[in-house]
């Protein structure tokens, strides 16, 4: 997938250009959002990629920005963050306006946030290496970025998981045994934990896995409940999200969840 951002360029102007040099692409029901699906090269060398009018990201996790839904000028918090995609994503939904904190724990993944907001003119994500466990931490960077107050609007957390969800392009993951599926949840719950100690009261906290395993997506997040309940999980109304939107009766009822 690809999407086109929209700081710089409008979807026609990315369609047409790509359409102009061989590819074959269509657009697939999401604001500035491109499928590729015949024709390609080096993406480097395609019509508008290094003038950052778009940039390579599949659907899945473009879902996840527009299910985030962030208003100019909020303080965002994006856990596990690397290499930016929805950090990059988010800071165009917001129009480039407001403060994105995007923390991985890996410092040496940090450069690959930066360069992404650099092809594509971002200004409002700031990169931050951090444990994304540790909430005392997070609520530190929070307070330094947004003007002493240690919680976000939205909390935006891609949690690693099995990659159960992406074996066409990860086919060694067939493979595994599931033996670190206990060890990943209990992950997943310890960043939930730290993840909802950052959210104001009345903001929003969500969360994505790239796997369609129950165990690391309703089933954490139906524990997560259990664990807080201060927090609910709404219906989605959102209409671009109509195809992809699915029941959840651990989370809730109809319309909780979203599936690509």
């Amino acid at each position: 997938g690809l999407r086109v951002n929209s700081l710089r360029a409008s979807t026609d102007d990315v369609l047409g250009a790509l359409q102009a040099a061989g590819l074959e692409i269509e657009e697939c029901g999401l604001p500035g959002s491109l499928l590729l699906t015949g024709g390609g090269g080096g993406v480097g060398a395609l019509p508008g990629f290094g003038e950052g009018l778009w940039t390579v990201q599949d659907i899945a996790a473009q879902l996840v920005g527009v299910l985030s839904a962030p208003a100019a000028g909020e303080v965002v918090l994006e856990l596990c963050a690397a290499p930016g995609g929805k950090s990059t994503h988010l800071a165009e939904l917001m129009g480039d306006a407001g403060v994105i904190l995007s923390v991985d724990k890996h410092a040496k993944k940090l450069p690959l946030i930066r360069s992404n907001c650099e092809r594509l003119g971002i200004t409002s994500v700031s990169a931050h290496a951090a444990d994304g466990t540790d909430a005392a931490a997070l609520k530190m960077l929070l307070a330094g970025a947004a003007g002493g107050r240690g919680q976000a609007d939205l909390v935006v957390l891609d949690a690693p998981c099995s990659g159960s969800g992406t074996l066409r392009r990860n086919p060694e993951h067939r493979y595994e045994d599931g033996s670190r599926l206990g060890e990943l949840t209990a992950l997943q719950d310890r960043l939930l934990d730290a993840a909802a100690e950052c959210v104001r009261p009345g903001g929003a906290l969500v969360y994505s896995v790239c796997s369609p395993l129950v165990a690391e997506g309703c089933g954490r997040l139906g524990s997560f409940l259990e664990r807080h309940p201060t927090f609910s999980c709404p219906p989605i109304d959102a209409a671009n999200l109509e195809a992809y939107v699915a029941d959840a009766p651990v989370l809730g009822g109809a319309r909780r969840g979203v599936r690509s």
